[in-house]
């Protein structure tokens, strides 16, 4: 009876090991994919954002020139190279 007793509750030990590891890979797995998704969303690059776009989240820097008939940069910001100084609205 002892000897059974002591097979029995060693084949538990495995069942329990053997549930335990395979919750773990499973969890561990996911736990991967989940940061491999975000990875990839995270590191899509930068995408050029059009002038339209870009005078709509900045309109206070803008002025509309009705000569011209676009939006001019005001006088007296300082910006880099990359903003446009005037914008075609009616294209």
């Amino acid at each position: 009876k002892q000897l059974n007793k002591k097979k029995h509750n060693k084949e538990i030990q495995k069942r329990v090991s053997a549930k335990r590891q395979a919750k773990s890979s499973l969890d561990n797995y996911i736990l991967k994919q989940m940061h491999k998704q975000a990875s990839m969303e995270l590191s899509e690059g930068r995408k050029n954002i059009s002038n339209r776009a870009f005078r709509d989240w900045n309109p206070s820097v803008y002025e509309y020139n009705s000569k011209s008939r676009c939006y001019e940069l005001k006088k007296g910001i300082n910006t880099g190279v990359d903003v446009p100084r005037k914008i075609n609205w009616n294209l």
